[in-house]
């Protein structure tokens, strides 16, 4: 083990940069959570920090106000496989900064999500990462937060905040036009009955398919769950039940798609030879799903790490800073869970 320094001696970042054989600006940088900095030499010059007992000088935002050290992250639930990675890679680039993260699940209620607001602001906590949150409300305390609280919104559809999304309408579009080139015409599509503007988005993009395509759109074929895999299993349950049963089924996330396998294979169905599936968020378990699902995808670590870098310069510069709007790709992922329409099922006119 490498000497420490004596006690009461001061560390400079002189010392530090000479421990970890970098530069003092490299540092400097480190300390300030700069993600310029590769990972390997962020590593090492946090080790020096260690080993030399250096302590960074309590951190402040633009106006010198004394920093927490904590951060928000508000999303609807932790069961959905797409907001478990995208939590996990949140974690790891906060505790990289130096930040706790304070997890809050208000499950799309809207008094759980005033509540929430209310207690951040109190807590009076660095910043918040908000994921898929509806707020209703000009007056409410969402609104009080983040004109208080440095913010940044995923898939919130709120103007006037730092805001990162996604052309997940384009890859709902793509993905359901795919099915239909397969012959498909009967398409099932089960999303949630909450209030989110991101499955009005995709539900518009799958009925924006089936119009480029010069297909109906049958109301019965559309479900609507609540976020639990027993709602997404009844919903996919009474479409199979149907006289005329869909051919292919999409789902607004891999979450409800569980579900849906689940109804598939009670009601003694294959996929796909029987009916096809897809879904929506790239996760690990779309890959064990037997067979593995078609998705539209979205770059998890990408959003984790542009929204850690929006939010410290929101919080470095102040909320006046002008918002950033950050808009991703989706991929469209074909995998063994979608197939041809089985023959004689398509309903096309002969």
């Amino acid at each position: 083990m490498k000497e420490q320094r004596s006690a009461g001696k001061k560390v400079k970042l002189t010392d530090i940069a000479e421990r970890s054989g970098v530069s003092i600006s490299t540092v400097s940088r480190v300390i300030n959570n700069s993600y310029e900095v590769p990972r390997e030499t962020r590593k090492r010059v946090n080790e020096a920090i260690r080993e030399l007992g250096y302590v960074a000088k309590p951190k402040s935002d633009k106006k010198g106000s004394q920093l927490n050290g904590s951060i928000a992250l508000m999303m609807p639930d932790i069961k959905n496989p797409f907001f478990q990675d995208l939590t996990y890679s949140i974690e790891k680039l906060l505790k990289e900064a130096g930040y706790a993260m304070i997890l809050s699940i208000f499950e799309n209620d809207i008094q759980t999500i005033e509540e929430y607001c209310r207690e951040m602001v109190t807590r009076k906590v660095d910043g918040c990462i908000c994921i898929c949150m509806q707020p209703a409300g000009g007056n409410s305390w969402f609104y009080k937060m983040s004109r208080s609280i440095p913010t940044v919104c995923f898939q919130c559809d709120v103007e006037g905040l730092d805001s990162i999304m996604t052309t997940d309408g384009d890859g709902v579009f793509e993905m359901v036009d795919h099915l239909i080139a397969l012959g498909h015409r009967r398409i099932g599509f089960i999303g949630y009955a909450w209030n989110l503007s991101l499955f009005e988005r995709r539900l518009e993009a799958y009925r924006r398919a089936h119009e480029a395509n010069g297909i109906p759109v049958e109301k019965e074929l559309l479900g609507l769950s609540e976020a639990n895999l027993k709602s997404g299993y009844d919903q996919a349950c009474r479409l199979l039940s149907l006289q005329q049963r869909p051919t292919a089924i999409h789902c607004l996330n891999t979450y409800t798609a569980m579900g849906v396998y689940m109804a598939i294979r009670d009601n003694k169905l294959r996929i796909p030879e029987d009916i096809s599936l897809s879904g929506f968020d790239e996760a690990p378990v779309t890959q064990i799903f037997t067979p593995p699902l078609a998705v539209v995808s979205q770059p998890t670590q990408s959003i984790a790490t542009t929204a850690m870098r929006m939010l410290l310069e929101r919080m470095k510069e102040g909320i006046d800073m002008p918002p950033q709007v950050v808009t991703f790709p989706t991929t469209v992922i074909l995998r063994q869970s979608v197939g041809p329409c089985p023959e004689g099922q398509s309903g096309k006119e002969e």
